[in-house]
């Protein structure tokens, strides 16, 4: 062959490689029909569900499980095994971390449906990985193609891997012993073995011990791990339980009882804690912004540093809350009880205290600039050097009853 040809030769083979390796785009995936999956459909298609996910350059394989709680663990086509973290932001992108693969830190992608598959994108756009849902419970898509199980891997293997929980009684066990313990008392009264004039009823109540309550798996795995996001607690018993910086971001406490419970720096973003007891909880530097607490009964709690920026307090009890230094910018204070709360140096820029009861508050040094206070309760109220906000002139009446008590103090 004529050498003048073989350098063009050599460069159109190049161009033909880097062609083939290319890495796609997400707009390539949408010109070929792909769907963007939203925040409720990544959710319900990954909890507690086995992924079979392959490198986009079919360089690494990978069977990884994605529990309920926000953990995950996995092993690759090499034997390699991970563990992590996983979970769903509200710009529909699926973050994960694997601790001992890739950059060990949390990585969000954008989740695209195509076929029978499903692909995960960078932020860039860039394809990451495609995969297909293998396992872990009913599902309505089919697992094919990309979906085959890598060598090595089991369900045998996958049981082995979950904690072993001894504390939980499963319901099951109960109801069947109890059956078991009615029809074994049953039998002894048809074959009158403690003669006719015996007693139709079983054994005395008092002599009956039932069975502790059964833990969720959500409840175990908080007390074990410190961690739930995304669990269902709702009306749990978590009275005086040591959560400290747990993380139950996106949990729903709605009506639990977390009176006493401790819960320094926890994340508690867009948690649902409607009507939850919190009383006596420490609270302190948690992060509770957009946290749902309407009703909440947080009396006597420690909120100090508290994030909690657009919560909704609405008709919450804060009587003796300490909430100094908290940030409670574009709240929903509206009808909140907060006599004798302490809200010094708190950041209440923009929030709603409408109808709101503000009897002996001291609001030292708070921020109010545009907090709306209309209609609020407003007697012997601390605004001492208070910025963005004029507070009303003390009425007569007001100056009678401080007297008054003055003088009683006396006595």
């Amino acid at each position: 062959m004529n050498r003048k040809y073989i350098f063009p030769l050599c460069l159109v083979l190049l161009l033909a490689l880097a062609g083939c390796s290319k890495r796609p785009h997400s707009t390539d995936a949408l010109q070929e029909g792909a769907r963007q999956l939203g925040y409720e459909e990544i959710l319900v298609l990954l909890t507690d569900k086995s992924l079979h996910i392959v490198n986009w350059d079919k360089s690494v394989e990978a069977d990884v499980s994605f529990a309920g709680s926000g953990k995950l663990s996995g092993e690759n086509n090499v034997g390699e095994k991970t563990d992590g973290r996983w979970k769903v932001e509200k710009d529909n992108t699926l973050c994960i971390r694997y601790d001992q693969w890739a950059e060990r830190s949390m990585q969000c992608y954008a989740v695209y449906e195509k076929d029978e598959g499903f692909q995960m994108f960078r932020a860039d756009g860039g394809l990451e990985s495609t995969f297909t849902v293998t396992g872990g419970g009913e599902t309505r898509f089919s697992g094919v193609g990309l979906g085959q199980s890598m060598p090595g891997s089991s369900k045998a293997e996958e049981s082995d891997s979950a904690p072993v929980r001894s504390q939980v009684i499963p319901d099951t066990n109960a109801a069947s012993s109890a059956a078991a313990t009615e029809t074994k008392s049953d039998s002894w009264w048809k074959f009158n073995l403690f003669g006719k004039d015996a007693p139709e009823e079983g054994p005395a109540a008092a002599d009956y011990v039932a069975p502790p309550p059964a833990l969720s798996r959500e409840m175990t795995h908080l007390l074990d791990e410190k961690e739930c996001v995304h669990c269902d607690l709702t009306g749990q018993n978590l009275r005086n339980a040591s959560l400290k910086s747990a993380d139950l971001e996106e949990a729903n406490l709605a009506g639990a009882d977390l009176t006493g419970a401790f819960l320094p720096n926890a994340n508690l973003k867009r948690a649902k804690l409607a009507g939850a007891k919190l009383s006596a909880a420490n609270l302190e530097g948690a992060d509770l912004t957009d946290a749902d607490l309407s009703g909440a009964n947080l009396e006597g709690a420690n909120l100090e540093d508290a994030a909690l920026e657009g919560a909704n307090l609405s008709r919450a009890r804060l009587v003796d809350a300490v909430l100094v230094g908290a940030v409670l910018k574009n709240a929903d204070l509206a009808q909140a009880n907060l006599h004798w709360a302490n809200l010094t140096k708190a950041d209440l820029s923009g929030a709603s205290l409408k109808g709101s009861y503000l009897v002996k508050t001291l609001f030292f040094k708070a921020d109010l600039t545009n907090a709306d206070l209309t209609d609020a309760v407003i007697q012997r109220t601390n605004f001492d050097s208070v910025q963005g906000y004029t507070p009303p002139a003390e009425s007569d009446s007001g100056k009678k009853e401080e007297k008054k008590d003055k003088l009683f103090g006396l006595f």
